[in-house]
């Protein structure tokens, strides 16, 4: 599986764009690009070596909810991050620019939120279903 990754790296690596020109008839000439790239049979990869790369997993309990993060330690890579994006934003809002970073955590029920979804009573933050909780208080 890896070799297959860096065999491809490879081959984008190593791929160029060459322009020049092509006389089309005696007083037009033309501009032409063509792309060069080595076959994966052109390649050849004579050691490989297994390599370890340590994951972070790290758990956040907030009130009822349990958060995970994984990343990559070497690149810092996030794998797996459930507390950063508010989950109040549609599904495609990461893909259109509409999701938001998470702001606060609703003190009943530990859910992350964005600064529009959160309401701020006292040194407090809620969520829109927990904050008339707090009259009642």
């Amino acid at each position: 599986m890896s070799e297959k990754m860096a065999l491809k790296k490879i081959k984008e690596d190593n791929t160029t764009e060459i322009s020049y020109t092509v006389k089309r008839s005696r007083d037009k000439m033309e501009k032409e690009t063509m792309k060069i790239s080595p076959t994966y049979n052109e390649i050849k990869i004579n050691k490989s070596y297994l390599v370890y790369i340590p994951i972070w997993v790290i758990n956040f309990k907030a009130v009822g909810m349990t958060y995970i993060r994984k990343v990559l330690a070497a690149s810092n890579t996030f794998i797996v991050d459930e507390i950063s994006l508010c989950p109040k934003h549609s599904s495609f809002g990461k893909i259109l620019g509409g999701k938001k970073q998470t702001y606060a955590l609703c003190e009943i029920c530990g859910v992350a939120l964005c600064i529009n979804h959160s309401t701020k009573r006292g040194n407090s933050y809620f969520c829109e279903e927990d904050i008339n909780l707090t009259s009642k208080l």
